[in-house]
């Protein structure tokens, strides 16, 4: 999902990073040394500055060298006085382009670039997209130091080329609690993907300890989601040696309780682990470790596809052959859906009937919303259940296990059909996949709940969602992975159907072509992205290509799982 610098784009970096072909730079890039970075092949060395530098030379030279995160940007640095040199951080924030900037000279010591920003990276790494580029203006105050040209006045933070981003940025999530305190809840964020060596790891874990501190970000701030972090907790320092990170925090007056500190970890040690060089993480407060034991893994669904097949639901095995499903097969059977979602270690499911929607136990079906028109419900982590009509995007009916209903807003205004609605699997979250005048359209948002988990409506802040230009309508949507960090979207065009994939607070990329597929579900990562044919067939994603693979099966309903 993060593109890679290939030796094309390598050969053309000046151009691109200094945004335009027709302003001169001194400012040059070199290829370094191969280095084992996650997201990078090659490693881009910009120059220093030239002796005699112009104003406009050193501007763009500076823009240009923020592909160099060797040292902590020590090229970059090179363009700076040297007491901004000691105080500009990088890291403050990253304007992302894919058209060319501007350049003004307001004065022999003022210049102005001005950036037509696609995305922006804050400075706890939060990523935001903009669907139209927003003009964002960069002010530089020069000075000469020892006869020579240097930027005096800047504000923190670096421009980037989009064809760089994705290799100079790596993304990774720290996580947060839903509000039981069970189910982890991921928060992309993106760091430089410098170098790993001792030095680099400690830097990129404080970088990752400070973002989780910061909080949630957007539609999963409080009270979408928790954190055990008391207000105010700071980190002192981050050790890590023999795989061990050492996280030394300073929380205030307050002495963490032990389920507190458990919490703390968890948190911690979700959030760092994919660091290299880091297997364990302990905490200590005030300089005292605190020792606290991990909570146990949240249980997560069979990963074979649950359809049904004629009258029998149940899990296809690898041999094709259906293995019925003993707690509430017979019963969702019974009901003859068209499609639902069923938590079976719950014993529950929703599912859409030719009556309707209705509410599926082991003893029972509750007809919960019998409404014409009506789209596939969806079944969250605390076992309501949300219906709508495809004709009505804001008549959202949310239902218990027991067919109680409750007020909710889901703030849905533009769209004129809702096509599929999916929750997440920690109950956080919910994916919203409509049509509107321009096509189809795609978010997923927060799911507010009151102190007794009763949901109320979805927030205003919502993840963006890109979902290919088309005039046909949108075909699907589901959650990629057991955490739900990413989505995956199915469309239709003239010549067949495509999916594509949106990290939450990240890139879009495509995941392969395929004809005729009226449905697709996700389950614990990519590899397990399977898809309904019209003729029954379930197909399977292999990198981007998709196929009927033998012993995949066929299905007259393909279920979503929680």
């Amino acid at each position: 999902m993060i593109r890679r610098a290939t030796a094309a784009l390598l050969a053309a970096a000046v151009l691109l990073l200094a945004g335009c072909s027709d302003i001169p730079t001194s400012g040059k890039v070199q290829l370094g040394p191969t280095q084992d970075v996650k997201n990078q092949d090659v490693v881009l060395v910009p120059y220093e500055p030239a002796p005699g530098a112009s104003q406009t030379d050193i501007v763009q030279g500076f823009i240009t060298a923020a592909t160099g995160q060797q040292s902590d940007y020590a090229v970059a640095r090179e363009f700076l006085t040297p007491a901004l040199s000691k105080r500009w951080k990088p890291g403050g924030r990253v304007l992302i382009h894919d058209q060319a900037w501007q350049l003004k000279t307001v004065s022999d010591t003022s210049i102005t670039v001005t950036v037509p920003t696609t995305a922006e990276v804050d400075a706890d790494g939060v990523y935001t997209s903009y669907p139209t580029p927003r003009t964002k203006t960069v002010g530089f105050e020069l000075v000469k130091v020892d006869g020579e040209w240097r930027i005096a006045a800047t504000p923190d933070g670096i421009v980037l080329g989009t064809n760089y981003f994705g290799s100079l940025f790596s993304a990774r999530p720290v996580y947060f609690f839903d509000p039981t305190w069970t189910q982890p809840v991921p928060d992309l964020r993106w760091f430089p993907a410098s170098a790993i060596t001792t030095k680099g790891v400690v830097r990129a874990a404080t970088s990752v300890v400070r973002a989780l501190l910061a909080g949630p970000s957007g539609p999963i701030a409080q009270p979408v989601t928790a954190t055990a972090f008391p207000e105010g907790t700071t980190v002192r320092s981050v050790e890590v040696a023999q795989g061990v990170a050492t996280v030394d925090l300073h929380s205030g007056d307050l002495t963490p309780s032990l389920s507190t500190l458990r919490r703390m970890r968890q948190q911690l040690t979700d959030s760092l682990q994919s660091l290299k060089g880091v297997q364990q993480v302990q905490v200590a407060i005030d300089g005292t470790p605190r020792p606290a034991p991990l909570l146990p893994p949240a249980a997560g669904p069979n990963l074979n596809a649950l359809v049904m097949q004629g009258s029998t639901v149940g899990y296809l095995a690898a041999n094709s052959t259906l293995k019925p499903e003993p707690v509430l097969g017979k019963q969702i059977a019974a009901a003859k859906p068209i499609g639902g979602t069923v938590a079976v270690s719950r014993k529950i499911a929703a599912v859409l009937t030719g009556r309707g929607v209705a509410v599926v136990t082991p003893s029972r079906t509750t007809p919960v919303d019998g409404r014409s028109g009506l789209i596939e419900p969806t079944l969250d982590a605390h076992d309501w259940t949300y219906s709508v009509p495809m004709a009505d995007p804001a008549a959202w009916k949310v239902v218990d296990s027991r067919g109680r209903t409750v007020p909710f807003s889901a703030g849905i205004s533009g769209m004129v059909e809702i096509l599929a609605i999916e929750a997440s699997r920690d109950g956080t979250r919910m994916l919203v996949l409509g049509q509107d005048q321009a096509g189809p359209t795609a978010f997923v948002a927060g799911i507010i709940r009151d102190s007794a988990g009763t949901p109320l409506g979805l927030t205003a802040a919502r993840y963006s969602v890109a979902v290919p230009a088309t005039t046909n309508p949108a075909v699907d949507a589901t959650w990629v992975d057991p955490v739900g960090s990413s989505v995956a979207v199915l469309t239709q065009d003239d010549t067949g159907d495509s999916v594509s994939l949106q990290q939450l607070g990240g890139l879009s990329s495509g995941a392969g072509r395929l004809s005729t597929a009226v449905s697709i579900v996700g389950t614990s990562k990519l590899e397990d992205l399977r898809a309904r044919l019209e003729n029954s067939a379930i197909a399977e994603v292999s990198g981007t290509v998709w196929q009927t693979a033998d012993p995949a099966g066929t299905a007259d309903v393909l279920f979503v799982q929680r």
